[in-house]
């Protein structure tokens, strides 16, 4: 692997870094046919509009054409400007999971960018997109508003880099950018979730919220177990949580 690495630095400094033109046909393609599928599923809208939120959601949760983009598993993070892609530190997800809670977050008005990132040659699929900053909080996965910053680099992302394998051309890691001389798509207004330290609540009709995350969220309203799959889930969480096992 280090003579690997010594190889694609001394290939990089003689300038023969690989350019987007230069990529396969197979992964200009599927990128391109990515971008069209997230556009067109979903598009930009105000950011509180629940109702593009759920076309959004229920055009990708599950979707046998969204998933053949991704990996198995998929990593999520904010970008670090100073430190380079292939190390920097993210979050792993099913990337069935990661698109039924993160993906419909955000919006797409089409434009893209494919490039490479540099020493490992991978693809990089910059997309413009816009983040539903208004929806109500039970639409988030958990309160982004518990850290300012954290609700702020949201607000301000105006791109997504989807990283792919340029061996099976699927996407491996999904980083959210904000590029402070460029600005977000649509203008967000201050957050207006105040967090009172609950990552998990009821709401005023007597839900347990954010919504999506539990088995409400994950699973096709036709599932005829889903009841009792959430009834059993609770039960186990009270017991792991009276019984301490998590810190044993």
């Amino acid at each position: 692997m280090k003579i690997l690495h010594v190889l694609l630095a001394l290939a990089l400094m003689a300038g023969a870094a690989p350019a987007a033109e230069k990529f396969g046909e197979a992964t200009k393609a599927k990128a391109l046919g990515f971008v069209r599928l997230l556009s067109g599923k979903c598009p930009l809208a105000d950011p509180a509009d629940q109702a593009a939120y759920d076309r959004c959601r229920a055009a990708l949760f599950q979707s046998a054409e969204a998933e053949a983009f991704f990996a198995p598993r998929v990593r999520w993070g904010g970008r670090n400007p100073d430190m380079p892609i292939w190390q920097q530190k993210d979050t792993e997800f099913d990337s069935k999971l990661w698109i039924s809670l993160y993906l419909p977050l955000m919006m797409f008005d089409g434009e893209f960018e494919l490039k490479s990132d540099g020493l490992s040659y991978w693809p990089l699929l910059h997309v413009r997109a816009a983040f539903r900053g208004r929806l109500q909080p039970g639409q988030f996965p958990y309160p982004f508003w518990h850290s300012p910053e954290k609700w702020a680099s949201y607000a301000a992302m105006d791109e997504l880099i989807f990283r792919i394998d340029p061996v099976t051309s699927q996407i491996t890691t999904v980083f959210r950018v904000d590029n402070p001389e460029r600005g977000p798509v649509i203008a967000q207004s201050a957050n207006s979730h105040a967090f009172d330290g609950k990552w998990m609540w009821t709401d005023e009709d007597g839900s347990t919220q954010p919504a999506v995350t539990l088995y409400d969220g994950l699973l096709h309203a036709e599932n005829p177990f889903k009841a009792s799959m959430a009834a059993s889930y609770r039960d186990f969480a009270t017991e792991l949580r009276d019984q301490s096992c998590l810190s044993c």
